[in-house]
């Protein structure tokens, strides 16, 4: 190789040979082309681009599955960690007696006692809270047969220090300790709503009726339903089962098996049913049954002859004195008849069919 230097042209030293650039034209163009051979290179090996795809997507797919597999096991592994309750917590072991002097002096020890406790949770500046817990082994019933678990025990405030979110509802406070006895008055109060009304705000806002001795809430005064007081809405508590009772009361005394019942104003509707033929009372049964005609004043202008045999049962959830005045054209009101049970009561009349009718 010789060392020699070439001068080059005077003319190429001076202009440099500028470089070439594509216009956009032979760029697609180009593009087009790079395109069209990888298409054609892919045709042209059919099963080997097949196979090359179809692993890459195992692939692909496999290490999705995994990756979330790996995460829902490190989840599940820290869930039940986490669960068990243990960060944060000291474990006292009884120490293990090594000579025959400890195993004497460790029999004379009576253990931990109750008296203990205080000098066990006396303040400290290194211990934040003293949760104690208890724990007890049950078993549960599943569908599958009966599973053992541990039923863990704790002050209320243990959730807030361990950092334990409670699911449904919300923990205990200092605040239920010193209101135990107004949740006591008011789960009494509660508990006697289910057969007394005694709630001084329902009574304001819904208004009462007397059923005998008894108020009860006119349901239907805020929402404008059917039917006076109510009849489905008064089952609010166990007071209204004694309309049912005191109907069949009245039936039982006062009619006979070839009566018609009237009742008040939108009262009649699957307010009798089949009643007892022995006893004239009101009955679930199939067999020796009768099945007395009920019906409400409005309905004697459409029936071609009224009942000649007929008594009427004041219910007090209608309005009986209005349904009473519609009868009188009709009948003659025999004197009410007052049916009770205990302070409940209401009255119940025997009908005679004026003549001309």
């Amino acid at each position: 190789m010789s060392e020699s230097a070439l001068p080059l042209p005077a003319a190429a030293a001076a202009h440099p040979a500028r470089p070439r650039h594509l216009s956009v034209g032979a760029r697609l163009a180009l593009g087009w082309e790079i395109v069209k051979g990888g298409l054609v290179e892919l045709w042209a090996h059919k099963l080997r681009s097949t196979l090359t795809l179809t692993l890459l997507m195992l692939g692909v797919f496999a290490l999705v599955v995994m990756s979330s597999v790996m995460d829902g096991v490190m989840d599940k592994i820290g869930t039940g960690f986490s669960g068990m309750s243990w960060d944060g917590t000291i474990m006292l072991a009884p120490k293990s007696a090594q000579t025959t002097e400890d195993v004497k002096r460790f029999a004379m020890s009576p253990g931990l006692r109750h008296e203990d406790l205080p000098r066990l949770t006396a303040p400290d500046p290194m211990v934040l809270a003293y949760l104690p817990r208890a724990t007890k082994e049950s078993a549960v019933k599943v569908a599958g047969g009966t599973e053992r678990c541990w039923v863990n025990g704790v002050w209320p405030d243990y959730g807030r220090w361990m950092n334990r979110r409670i699911a449904m509802g919300r923990g205990l406070t200092e605040n239920d300790e010193r209101r135990r006895s107004t949740v006591a008055v008011v789960a009494i109060l509660m508990l006697l709503s289910t057969v007394r009304t005694a709630d001084p705000i329902s009574r304001g806002v819904y208004g009462t009726w007397k059923l005998g001795d008894n108020s009860l809430l006119r349901m239907t005064r805020v929402t404008h339903e059917c039917c006076d007081s109510g009849r489905d809405q008064l089952v609010y508590n166990l007071q209204y089962t004694f309309l049912g009772d005191l109907t069949s009361d009245a039936v039982a005394a006062v009619a006979d098996d070839s009566s018609a019942v009237f009742f008040p104003r939108r009262m009649h509707w699957e307010m009798l049913g089949s009643l007892d033929k022995a006893s004239r009372r009101r009955t679930l049964r199939r067999q020796n049954v009768l099945e007395l005609r009920a019906y409400q004043p409005d309905t004697l202008a459409t029936l071609q002859s009224p009942p000649g045999n007929a008594i009427y049962i004041g219910l007090p959830n209608g309005n009986p004195t209005a349904s009473l005045g519609a009868l009188r054209p009709w009948y003659e009101i025999g004197p009410a008849q007052r049916i009770q049970r205990g302070d409940y009561w209401l009255d119940a009349y025997r009908l005679t069919l004026r003549d001309g009718r």
